[in-house]
């Protein structure tokens, strides 16, 4: 495409529509890449949610194993406030539970969802049960089914909880390092193709500029020679813009004088 077709005019506008196209595009790419980063650090954000809510839930568990044997250390006048207690906390568990089942997404999540879910059913049967029987005062009782029941059980929903615990803090990890990856891809990206565009952007500016300037030297170096009266000069009229037009009227005018100096001399 020669540009000395369209005029200066043309020229400037399309430039400038080409740097806001330009600007519009790099806008709208920075935009996308913020969006997908914003997309990667909520991800990121929801499993640090979910390792807390496991953890809520872990230290209500241990609490309750730990008030579970507090049973056989209080006398009957204060077992009723430490049922209380046990009872209190395993409503907060249980909320901190739901919280855990509802952020499984993955199926390893819900697969250890469903095996906490079994292994505190156990645990509670079991601590029920120890309760049943020191409240009818069957310690003895109590006693043995804490050891044979209650103990493995809790010793069951502890390690379960462990794996989940490690499960979360991977799963924490991983988002982390995605997010930070996706920043700094997001960042480099966004960069090369600022760079990318300004070299086009001062490439066109280049091409535009010596469209201009070269065919006004060209007008220039003609004046000059009329000037001193050399009237052989070879005018370049192949430009269809305001400096073609100029060169085709000095073309005009240096045809005039030199006709009139044939008529002159002869």
């Amino acid at each position: 495409m020669n540009l000395s077709s369209f005029s200066i005019r043309q020229r400037l506008n399309i430039g400038f529509a080409i740097v806001l196209l330009l600007l519009v595009v790099l806008s709208t790419f920075a935009v996308m890449r913020m969006d997908s980063l914003r997309s990667s650090y909520r991800e990121a954000l929801g499993d640090s949610e979910a390792l807390a809510n496991v953890l809520r839930f872990e230290g209500g568990v241990r609490a309750n194993g730990r008030r579970a044997f507090e049973l056989f250390l209080v006398n009957k006048e204060d077992l009723g406030a430490l049922l209380e207690r046990i009872e209190a906390n395993n409503k907060n568990v249980t909320e901190a539970f739901a919280k855990v089942e509802a952020e499984a997404n993955t199926p390893d999540e819900k697969s250890y969802v469903e095996k906490l879910k079994l292994d505190r059913a156990t645990f509670l049967t079991s601590l029920k049960k120890v309760q049943a029987q020191l409240v009818a005062g069957n310690r003895d009782e109590a006693t043995n089914t804490a050891r044979k029941e209650l103990s493995p059980a809790l010793d069951q929903l502890n390690a379960r909880l462990k794996e989940m615990v490690d499960l979360q803090a991977k799963h924490a990890q991983m988002a982390m390092t995605e997010s930070e990856a996706t920043y700094k891809s997001t960042v480099n990206t966004v960069i090369s193709f600022a760079i990318v565009i300004t070299l086009i952007c001062i490439a066109f500016a280049f091409l535009v500029t010596r469209s201009i300037t070269r065919p006004l030297s060209d007008a220039v170096k003609v004046a000059e020679c009329v000037g001193t009266g050399n009237f052989a000069v070879v005018v370049d009229t192949s430009g269809s813009d305001e400096i073609g037009k100029l060169m085709a009227a000095m073309q005009t005018m240096v045809k005039s004088i030199q006709t009139f100096r044939a008529e002159q001399r002869s």
